[in-house]
């Protein structure tokens, strides 16, 4: 009698072309078409597939279309803690934060948006009583509690939460404390689920925030980041795969300075990796600097 082998994935949520794309024209430079980004996409998940027997990428096509088509459904104001997937008139953009050191610090506002408070301030003044909560990943639901809680405390209901990609835990979770959880893909179990642009340095979002200063991030790669802790990468391959990472990043900013015709400097990013200059040095210069 032969034993069915279950193989437990590792997850990819896709989202560096939708940042990509709302940073782009701001600074007057040009995203790279699908088809660049198939192919470089591609060829991670080959990699990764050296660490890992079963990695699946999420596209962003099927995250968003997906959110859409749950919510559409779904007759409430629409609360959105991740802004990247669904844009709404409510959200409350939040992030791990990090201190100099790279230990964690809690829960903080998003680079790049209010302060928590304001925030908060601003879903109290809607005057809403319900609202469906999105978020693009459910992994252990203590975010979502989180949240849940702070809502309860202004007079406002979760009639529904939404989210993108849910994992097993997380969702058995919340369902367990009552909530109404509908996720466009769902996973039993995953080895980590680690969304694109964290491996991406210069992409807007991407690592984990430094406490005191939002512009500056920390990538999940050496030497910014922690890959075994904060992704799951074994510690035998994280140099290897944090120098890969650095390649790929160089290949994707070369790629839009040749549709730009213009280099993409440091102080043109929205977020500057850790360590960093934040002057005029050619971006992808710094990066093999550090290869």
């Amino acid at each position: 009698m032969q034993t069915e082998v279950i193989m437990i994935p590792y997850v990819i949520s896709e989202d560096v072309a939708l940042l990509l794309g709302a940073w782009a024209p701001t600074r007057g430079f040009q995203v790279p078409s699908q088809i660049f980004f198939e192919g470089w996409r591609e060829e991670f998940v080959f990699f990764m597939q050296r660490m890992f027997p079963d990695v699946i990428s999420v596209s962003e096509k099927e995250m968003t279309q997906g959110l859409s088509n749950l919510l559409e459904h779904i007759d409430l104001p629409v609360l959105s803690l991740d802004g990247v997937y669904v844009q709404a008139d409510l959200s409350l953009e939040l992030a791990r934060q990090i201190n100099g050191e790279k230990k964690e610090v809690g829960i903080g506002h998003r680079p790049g948006t209010p302060l928590l408070l304001h925030q908060v301030r601003k879903i109290q003044e809607s005057g809403v009583r319900e609202v469906a909560l999105v978020d693009d990943v459910i992994f252990s639901g203590a975010l979502i509690e989180r949240v849940h809680h702070l809502l309860d405390r202004l007079g406002i209901r979760v009639g529904v939460v939404c989210a993108g990609v849910g994992m097993g835990e997380g969702v058995r979770r919340l369902l367990s404390h009552g909530y109404d959880v509908r996720c466009v893909r769902k996973f039993e179990s995953v080895i980590d689920e680690v969304c694109e642009r964290d491996f991406v340095p210069g992409v807007p979002q991407s690592g984990r925030a430094i406490l005191g200063n939002d512009r500056v991030g920390a990538p999940y790669l050496l030497p910014f980041g922690d890959p075994i802790g904060w992704a799951s990468i074994p510690p035998e391959h994280a140099k290897f795969f944090s120098a890969f990472c650095f390649a790929r990043a160089i290949v994707l900013f070369e790629e839009i300075e040749h549709l730009s015709g213009q280099p993409v400097r440091c102080c043109d990013l929205s977020r500057f990796p850790i360590g960093l200059p934040q002057d005029n040095t050619r971006f992808v210069d710094s990066l093999r600097f550090l290869r």
